[in-house]
């Protein structure tokens, strides 16, 4: 389950397609905002993990806000990571989202991580209107709209 409560694959995202309900969303179908990347921030160290241990290293971004490339709607993360280890499998990562969802997974050296936003400033689905109110469209939706509330 993802932050929101969605269900996911790590190897197949969201799941299989529904080609009908892809057929009818198309007959009404408005494009997307434009798409933005933000450098939400960079860690340049060089520590060891211990062998028993973890490290935690965190960026905290205001996902570029106020500037030409603001991401208010996340469509995917990327981080760029820099690290060794004397044997592969050796080493796990663990990305996890301040909602909780933990997509990927890291011993050894790192010496540096990055971290790029890839979304939109304003929401992709704003004149969409879900057809099931259990859909992924309606929860992502009713989520945000929870989320704008409390701020």
């Amino acid at each position: 389950m993802n932050g929101v409560g969605l269900e996911f694959n790590h190897l197949f995202g969201f799941g299989v397609l529904d080609a009908g309900a892809m057929t009818a969303l198309a007959a009404n179908w408005r494009s997307v905002p434009p798409r933005y990347h933000c450098e939400a921030g960079a860690v340049n160290t060089h520590m060891e993990v211990p062998t028993e241990g973890t490290i935690k290293l965190t960026i905290d971004t205001s996902a570029c806000a106020g500037t030409p490339s603001e991401v208010r709607y996340l469509e995917h993360v990327q981080a760029v990571v820099s690290a060794n280890a004397t044997r592969r499998g050796d080493l796990e990562l663990f990305l996890t989202s301040p909602m909780g969802t933990n997509p990927d997974s890291w011993r050894g050296f790192v010496r540096g991580w990055s971290l790029v936003l890839h979304g939109t400033r304003s929401a992709p689905y704003a004149q969409l209107e879900p057809q099931d109110p259990h859909s992924k469209l309606a929860v992502v939706k009713k989520a945000h709209e929870d989320n704008a509330a409390i701020k």
